[in-house]
């Protein structure tokens, strides 16, 4: 893996923390921080305008992504609705919008995690990275 790939891989801050944490626990300690990620999929830093859809469309929010992987993504945290509407275990419909708005990708997900100013979503079926501009081929 290159520095420019390896730079575009996100080991964002809630992993890091939940990661550093299990190391202490296990009593490995936070040195232990440079051993192999346990994610599955890579992650890349991305920021592409979203639209999340909230109990059957009666409330929606824009917000930008910040980082995607195969079978999920990161997203701002919605601004002036009730965290109890994205509370982790909730399924919503996740768009990821084009340059004009214009719907590229529309999916069911769950909320795996909220941390301060993100939420964590999965999904089922993957995730075309080809409507990223990602630094390598994947």
């Amino acid at each position: 893996m290159s520095l420019r790939e390896r730079d575009a891989v996100a080991f964002t801050g809630e992993h890091l923390d939940c990661f550093a944490a299990d190391l202490v626990a296990r009593g490995r300690g936070t040195n232990a921080l440079f051993a192999t990620d346990r994610r599955e999929y890579p992650r890349y830093l991305v920021s592409r305008e979203a639209q999340l859809v909230f109990s059957g469309g009666t409330a929606y929010a824009k917000v930008r992504t910040l980082n995607v992987s195969a079978y999920g993504l990161a997203v701002e945290q919605p601004d002036r609705l009730p965290v109890t509407l994205y509370s982790r275990g909730t399924v919503l419909e996740v768009t990821l919008l084009g340059e004009d708005s214009t719907p590229l990708w529309v999916r069911r997900a769950e909320v795996r995690h909220v941390t301060d100013g993100a939420v964590g979503l999965k999904v089922a079926e993957e995730i075309p990275l080809a409507l990223f501009d990602l630094p390598h081929d994947i």
